[in-house]
């Protein structure tokens, strides 16, 4: 994203009420790349943030990455099902673990899927996480913050 990209999409995140920004989000979202967002981005992430706070529909555009869908559900009180949470977080962990120049994310990305995780309740999906950790599928970061949620959690 360039610098005037970014210059005008900060100005509309923070200066513009969010009832402007929802009217004209198709016009945002196609000077931002169209349906290939980029929500690694965390200007595009805050501009999601604030507008599903009031208008929930647009949660599902940031379907695309795991991460910031589950982190617009769990702030809208959205509804994601338990084997869906477990398989996308599987797959997630899977393709980090095979693209080596999304591997320094790791720790960051998946942390806030299971803080989203956490804030819907998913201790059932929690909890087969922590079955699934002696075949070797998470990282030792992965492990440290998938433990402190669940203490957060479990209030231990």
């Amino acid at each position: 994203m360039n610098q005037g990209v970014q210059d005008a999409l900060r100005k509309v995140i923070f200066d513009f009420e969010v009832e402007s920004i929802f009217s004209n989000l198709n016009i945002i979202i196609e000077n931002l790349g169209g349906p290939d967002l980029n929500f690694k981005d965390w200007m595009v992430r805050k501009l999601f943030i604030r507008v599903s706070a009031t208008h929930p529909e647009i949660v599902d555009l940031a379907s695309s990455h795991w991460p910031t869908y589950c982190y617009l559900c769990a702030k809208c009180g959205l509804h994601i099902d338990d084997e869906i949470c477990f398989d996308k977080y599987l797959d997630y962990i899977k393709m980090l673990s095979k693209s080596k120049s999304s591997y320094g994310e790791y720790d960051n990305h998946s942390g806030l899927i299971i803080w989203a995780y956490g804030i819907m309740g998913k201790k059932n999906v929690l909890d087969r996480l922590i079955g699934i950790e002696n075949l070797g599928l998470l990282h030792e970061i992965e492990k440290d913050a998938r433990n402190s949620y669940m203490r957060d959690l479990y209030n231990f």
